[in-house]
């Protein structure tokens, strides 16, 4: 009895220093991270911009898709004069790269009245994905501020915008056979990040050719593509221009809003240290050596986040991240029909619902934060 009692005091003394140790572990990570935070002073906009001073081509990475807030750090990088003097070429993974025409016509035409403006949208994003729609609201909305910046600038001036994704156009599309096809041998592998990357590798040789002073530019890459390894679209650009390439890490809820990074140490850091629009090097910080991950919750290779990201920038915590979805007048009457006709192509059969919910998602705009923001910020909070 004195022996197991014994036991028991043993075990729970180990088990007790275990948990002390592990505390401590965890203080001593979370004060590196403070006290480097404590050396950052540049905000996020001034670190993206102050790279090009280093790098000709720098790749952005893009939280998800659907997240709204980013987009007013990407346009006031883009409408900064710095940008507008220096770079003036911007490359986005949303969008079909040939629309890249009908996206550049529009945004160089300063004569469209406010209606006509509409109708270009509505034109651009019904024809800019090879999902039945792309209802994101966050890239017609960041399209119209280009047209807009641009109508304030001069010819030499103006941005141009090219999308890059897998080349697709739902009129050659007919059957469900055909898009099945198209989606097994391109989207389903890493066929898709090969074309994306060496599109705007050839699209920036092309810039280059026309036009030498244009040789600084801007990349905005979803995240998994925007990461250097082989199978990402972003590792296919560096290896073009292995010395004039970038990349930038935006702070982001990992999976669909289902965790935060180093399970919320890196946020509660920022939290604490009061810093919520900044940008640094990753290389030889706390945060560069924190294991990568790319989707779960664990590291998922025994590399570090600096082995695959370069740089770093953290613009507003999460309980600022909006999504927004939807666009007026998506589907109208005009529309309706082809409407239906790539959903009976892209499930199979026709989707007798369409007229009430479908058009109705579709042509309401729609804003929320992330469905699990609570866990996030509970996620977070822990280490504070």
């Amino acid at each position: 009895m004195y022996k197991i009692i014994i036991l028991i005091i043993v075990f729970g003394n180990l088990s007790l220093f275990h948990l002390t140790a592990q505390n401590m572990q965890r203080d001593e990570k979370m004060e590196a991270y403070i006290d480097c935070l404590a050396m950052q002073n540049t905000s996020a906009k001034d670190y993206v911009l102050n790279l090009f001073e280093r790098y000709d081509i720098l790749v952005l990475c893009e939280r998800e898709h659907a997240e709204t807030t980013q987009y007013n750090l990407i346009y006031d990088i883009i409408s900064d004069p710095r940008f507008i003097d220096q770079i003036g070429t911007v490359f986005t993974e949303v969008g079909v790269s040939n629309s890249c025409d009908l996206v550049n016509s529009f945004i160089h035409n300063s004569n469209l009245s406010g209606q006509e403006v509409e109708e270009y949208l509505l034109k651009i994003i019904r024809n800019n994905d090879f999902y039945p729609l792309w209802e994101k609201k966050n890239y017609p909305d960041f399209i119209k501020k280009i047209h807009y910046l641009n109508k304030s600038l001069t010819k030499k001036e103006q941005i141009s915008v090219y999308p890059s994704d897998m080349p697709f156009s739902w009129n050659s599309i007919s059957n469900k056979k055909q898009y099945e096809h198209f989606i097994r041998d391109t989207v389903d592998t890493e066929i898709r990040d090969s074309i994306i990357g060496t599109q705007i590798r050839d699209k920036i040789s092309e810039i280059r050719n026309k036009t030498p002073e244009k040789k600084k530019h801007l990349i905005i890459l979803n995240a998994y593509h925007s990461w250097f390894n082989p199978s990402c679209a972003a590792w296919w650009i560096k290896q073009a221009y292995p010395t004039q390439t970038v990349n930038v890490l935006n702070s982001k809820a990992y999976g669909e809003g289902e965790h935060l990074v180093d399970d919320g140490k890196w946020d509660a850091a920022f939290a604490l240290a009061n810093k919520n629009n900044i940008g640094f090097d990753l290389k030889s910080t706390p945060f560069g050596e924190t294991p990568f991950q790319k989707y779960s919750l664990h590291a998922e290779t025994a590399r570090q986040m600096q082995d695959y990201f370069d740089g770093f920038v953290f613009y507003e915590p999460v309980e600022n991240h909006i999504l927004s979805w939807g666009y007026p007048n998506f589907i109208d009457k005009n529309f309706e029909k082809e409407m239906k006709r790539r959903n009976q192509i892209y499930y199979g059969k026709l989707i007798t619902f369409f007229i009430g919910s479908t058009k109705k998602y579709y042509n309401t705009v729609k804003e929320k934060p992330y469905n699990n923001l609570d866990m996030l910020i509970k996620q977070r909070n822990k280490w504070k």
